[in-house]
């Protein structure tokens, strides 16, 4: 039945009062050690993830935040986060310069500022809004004012249109030119993001070191990053396996973010599955929806306690070709070390791709690269054989362990493929 045109106006009338009524209140305020958040007048410690992803799986290991990177789909992440009660710290993207945007043409800088106001007063009142996370990673070596500028810029409007949620910078890790351009060309930020992946374990201690007053947010942790890893002889980085990060994931986590004071929270990095480099470094799932160690780190530092039945883990993978050159059709043989807590049956899958060449910076989408099934010549449970392809270049083995209750491991070997 059709309602109205008057009624159906007085009817969204009535949903967008109802809407602001219910606004989400979010304040900062001081501690005897730090800081501490409160939402509604309660204190609420973020326990997050970056991601849009299963959130129902997040909810259930006790999660109650996720992180997006844009207003993109902020409407359907705010609904789906709100269905799942979590909350969400929502990405406002300001465009970086490695894509091309120039902070001294101030007809753009303006126009992107429209944007961010457009897009701050349509979702200010949803009641699962948390925090406002001003740009990502755009501030580069941290040397350019006008990029501090406009980050500042774009918070101080924020908090002219939205009284009620924080302002948050996202930045590329820390140093003390960062710290200092922040604390001095930004004073409409209220909390400091931090992206930090290998340092994540002492970054409490470097942000007292550098000088930052106010709150922070591990706003990105899990494994190292692949320009922090060890490398090959050609230069691959070398990827710890999904049971090495599940193991980092939860020590970073006790070590810099648990025990508060000026840290608010944090979002692991990430909640999904992503090509970056891999196809399998920082995704906490596969793209086939399996989920990993590093979320039964998270379930275990978010409530004290493991889930009911865990990924299984890889202690090793043994490749004969691993780190080295072999000759085009050489044969060589890898065999897995693996393991299940809770008794569940083991299955392996073994695939061999080229080494990405799609390589982007700041979490740029790449493309997968190229399969090379015929690369792999038999498998037999936690073993294979395989017999190097033909053509010169850089290869990866990738060995994927499966429960069979929607948990999985993974691990990969590099080798190099010589000119004939």
């Amino acid at each position: 039945m059709e309602i109205p045109c008057g009624n159906r106006i007085a009817v969204a009338c009535a949903l967008i009062l109802i809407r602001v009524a219910f606004c989400s209140e979010v304040k900062i305020e001081r501690t005897d050690d730090g800081y501490r958040m409160l939402r509604d007048g309660k204190p609420f410690f973020v326990k997050g993830a970056g991601g849009e992803e299963h959130l129902d799986v997040l909810a259930r290991i006790g999660g109650n935040s996720i992180r997006t990177w844009s207003t993109e789909h902020l409407g359907y992440e705010l609904e789906v986060a709100q269905k799942n009660n979590l909350t969400v710290c929502a990405g406002i993207w300001l465009a970086p310069e490695r894509q091309g945007f120039n902070y001294a043409d101030a007809a753009k800088v303006a126009e992107q500022l429209e944007r961010v106001k457009r897009d701050v007063n349509k979702y200010k009142n949803h009641p699962a809004l948390l925090i406002w996370a001003v740009g990502n990673e755009i501030e580069g070596d941290g040397s350019h004012d006008s990029v501090w500028r406009s980050i500042d810029d774009a918070a101080r409007r924020i908090h002219e249109l939205d009284p009620n949620h924080p302002t948050m910078a996202v930045l590329a890790e820390i140093n003390p030119q960062k710290i200092k351009a922040l604390a001095t060309l930004c004073p409409n930020i209220d909390i400091l993001g931090i992206n930090c992946y290998g340092g994540a374990h002492n970054v409490a201690h470097r942000v007292k070191e550098f000088g930052w007053t106010k709150p922070f947010i591990v706003t990105e942790y899990g494994p190292l990053g692949f320009w922090e890893a060890g490398r090959a002889k050609w230069g691959a980085p070398l990827e710890e396996t999904s049971s090495q990060k599940a193991d980092r994931y939860l020590l970073n986590y006790q070590r810099s973010i648990a025990p508060g004071g000026q840290c608010l929270g944090s979002y692991a990095f990430v909640w999904s599955h992503k090509q970056e480099r891999t196809a399998t470094w920082f995704g906490m799932f596969l793209k086939s929806g399996e989920s990993l160690g590093s979320i039964d780190a998270l379930s275990y530092a978010f409530t004290g306690h493991f889930p009911p039945n865990r990924a299984p883990k890889i202690l090793e993978l043994a490749c004969e070709a691993h780190n080295k050159e072999v000759e085009p059709g050489a044969a060589f043989n890898a065999q897995l070390t693996a393991y299940d807590d809770d008794g569940d049956k083991l299955t392996a899958k073994w695939e061999v791709f080229e080494e990405s060449r799609d390589l982007k910076l700041g979490g740029d989408k790449e493309s997968e690269p190229t399969a090379h099934p015929e690369a792999l010549v038999e498998s037999s449970g936690m073993r294979a054989s395989f017999k190097a392809p033909l053509t010169p270049g850089p290869y990866r083995i990738f060995a994927t362990v499966f429960d069979g209750n929607g948990h999985a491991a993974t691990a990969n070997a590099v080798f190099m493929v010589k000119k004939k």
